[in-house]
């Protein structure tokens, strides 16, 4: 059966508790977490301190592409391949939204932020400014 609700529903009752970090470092009055963990503590420095779930997803997924090159399709039933085909479908279209948010990123509004940002660094690390400067004016 699906539940729409969360497992772990949390409210802080003391209004200046919200301003602290939790013991899970959530922040905020209402803290949802949708996910069961049998060490939520682990769990999150992992994601916190190793890899996101987009990344540990991103790796997972590079590793089954090659895997899938290098198994003999001529071994597999129609149905198996219908799920191989269903998973690269799944991850061209993954492709295609990473790609359409890079590109996002150059639109007038991601320029005037990549203006921005160069501002505060020029600002903040002088030396580091100049070598990312640097670097941009080799490639453009």
């Amino acid at each position: 059966m699906t539940y729409f609700a969360p497992d772990t529903l949390s409210q802080a009752i003391n209004p200046w508790s919200w301003m602290f970090k939790s013991s899970d470092n959530s922040t905020g009055l209402i803290n949802i977490n949708t996910y069961k963990s049998g060490n939520p503590t682990l769990e999150h420095r992992i994601i916190h301190e190793v890899a996101g779930y987009g990344m540990q997803l991103s790796a997972i997924e590079a590793l089954l592409e090659v895997m899938l090159q290098l198994m003999p399709k001529t071994e597999l039933t129609r149905e198996q391949q219908d799920k191989i085909d269903e998973f690269k479908g799944m991850m061209e279209a993954i492709r295609t939204h990473k790609e359409k948010s890079l590109l996002e990123e150059f639109s007038p509004g991601g320029v005037e932020e990549l203006i921005h940002r160069l501002a505060l660094l020029e600002e903040k690390d002088p030396g580091l400014y100049e070598k990312v400067v640097g670097r941009l004016k080799k490639v453009l």
